[in-house]
This record gives structure tokens, C-alpha cells and sequence, in this order.
């Protein structure tokens, strides 16, 4: 309508360096609305503070979790795009992730069953798609996701974990 050229990236569910967390219990973490980037948060600091969780039920609730160096790469690649032939892209991982997975991620870095969780969904769990179609971004951005959940979770980890030496 008005001339002006545009280009819009959807990004889903973002975890990272930079992006604030403050829960620090299970009730907040999984009180509905629950927020899944919360509960990996949770997963990660009490993991990292060699605390164990154990909670009953939600494994298998799942969502496309994206880390933060990914959506800016994607970001980046349809900002220096010229005339793309679409104007919205998805920039995810392009998969969902259980929560019984995300914990073994978490386990496996601190080399202990810190995290138990049951099968199950969780109550509140977001209502969208589990993960976002990114095949359009692939073809005209050349968008791959570099990191993906298990190397983004470890780095997460790495960065999380000279915080907490640090405090």
C-alpha cells in the first residue's frame, strides 16, 4: 500500500545468553501459563547447582525450542537477502523436542540424572504448533539451523555455568 519494502522473520521460542529467566522452582516453572524456555531454564541452573529435580508428569509435552545464535544467523541471512521472493520466514530449529529429551540433553552435560521427569503432558503447555515449517527460509535464505538444540544447550550450559562460579 504504501511502497514501503519489508521482510519479517517468526522466531519460536528463544532460549539463550542474554534472554532473562528469574524462575527457580518447579511450581513457578509449570504453573500455567507455563512458559517452555522457563522450564529449560529451571532444567539447566538446578542441574548445573547439582540439585535434582523429580517431576511426575510432562515428558512427552514437546515444542521447537530455538537458540538464540541460530535465530540471528537467520535473522541476518533475510536482512542481507535482496528481494526475496516472500516476505515472512520461519527461523526455528524446524523440529520439536520432548521434555523427557531436553532433560537427557541437560543429564548427559552434567554426567548425572539431575533431572527426572515422567511421561505425560504438562497442564498449560502452549497451544501452537509443535514445531515451525522452515523449508521456505532453507530454500531462499539458505537458513540451516548451526546449533539446534543439543549443541545450543550445551553452550547455554557452558556460559550458565561460569555464572553461577561466579556468583
Amino acid at each position: 500500500t504504501y511502497g514501503i519494502d519489508f521482510i519479517t522473520t517468526r522466531l519460536y521460542f528463544l532460549y539463550g545468553h542474554g534472554l532473562s529467566q528469574t524462575v527457580s522452582s518447579v511450581e513457578e516453572a509449570f504453573k500455567p501459563p507455563v512458559h517452555p524456555i522457563s522450564v529449560l531454564y529451571l532444567f539447566i541452573t538446578k542441574a548445573l547447582k547439582n540439585e535434582k529435580l523429580k517431576i511426575e508428569k510432562g515428558g512427552d509435552s514437546e515444542l521447537d525450542y530455538t537458540y538464540i545464535k541460530d535465530a540471528a544467523h537467520g535473522v541476518v541471512l533475510a536482512y542481507l537477502t535482496k528481494n526475496p521472493p516472500h516476505k515472512i520466514y520461519n527461523i526455528s530449529s524446524g523440529r520439536s523436542y520432548t521434555l523427557k529429551y531436553l532433560a537427557k540433553i541437560v543429564n548427559d552435560y552434567v554426567g548425572y540424572e539431575a533431572i527426572d521427569i515422567g511421561s505425560g503432558q504438562v497442564e498449560g503447555w502452549p497451544k501452537r504448533a509443535k514445531y515451525l515449517d522452515i523449508s521456505l527460509a532453507n530454500k531462499e535464505l539458505g537458513y540451516y539451523p548451526r546449533y539446534g538444540l543439543e549443541n545450543g544447550v550445551r553452550e547455554y550450559m557452558t556460559i550458565l555455568k561460569n555464572e553461577i562460579k561466579l556468583q
